[in-house]
């Protein structure tokens, strides 16, 4: 059996290499490059929460309107009074106590904050939307390590918000209770302060009844502490 095989030679002058030419005109191939140096910047991750930086920092280029979320940015210990627990004594007012966190995500363009409870534990991301002015809250929660009377089941959904005077309100899209009546939910922050911050929830129902709930937080840790 033969074996050919066949030597390919390249001669080149010295000095020089051999290149692919570019199909890209000067102008096409300027922006090439000029998109990939912006690629890597999108996916710097430095304003994320980090050893150095526990709580994140806000991105310089987000909207201004992020600061209007910044005040839950840290740890709070909450209070929130309950009734309607205890089946043998539903006018009992029993104090749950609730550990709500936040910090800047998604590189320091958004707030995102969670809340922890014996009941219910859940989490909120925070954004403004630049096109429509105005933010956006999604939602969702689950169920917390011990049953409650009814026990909250998972949920998720999304709320509007704006900064009424000094207030920060959100609003839900109509939903529905366990026995089917529709209903609308506000929930405002007001008594904001360094120091922490209060919290209320209204549901609103077709016959202008309302269920309402409320907490007091109090700022422990964050980046002003």
């Amino acid at each position: 059996m033969k074996i050919l095989a066949i030597v390919l030679l390249f001669t080149t002058v010295p000095g020089t290499q051999l290149s692919w030419a570019s199909t890209l005109s000067p102008e096409d191939l300027a922006f090439e490059n000029q998109f990939k140096e912006y690629s890597k910047l999108g996916v710097t991750l430095n304003h994320l929460p980090s050893p150095e930086s526990p709580w994140g920092s806000p991105n310089p280029d987000a909207a201004p309107e992020l600061q209007q979320f910044a005040f839950m940015v840290g740890r709070h210990d909450c209070i929130q009074p309950l009734t309607g627990i205890n089946p043998n004594n539903p006018e009992q007012v029993l104090e749950n106590d609730m550990v709500w966190l936040a910090y800047y995500a998604l590189n320091g363009r958004a707030i995102r904050d969670e809340f922890y409870s014996m009941g219910g534990n859940g989490e909120q991301t925070r954004a403004y939307d630049t096109f429509a002015e105005e933010w956006w809250v999604t939602w969702a929660t689950v169920p917390g390590p011990v049953s409650l009377v009814p026990e909250p089941k998972p949920n998720r959904g999304t709320f509007s918000a704006s900064q009424v005077d000094e207030d920060m309100v959100m609003k839900a899209p109509p939903s529905t209770d366990q026995e089917g009546q529709e209903f609308v939910t506000t929930i405002t922050f007001f008594g904001i302060s360094d120091d922490g911050f209060e919290w209320k929830s209204e549901n609103v129902y077709e016959d202008k009844s309302i269920q309402t709930a409320s907490m007091s937080c109090k700022k422990v840790a964050g980046p002003d502490i």
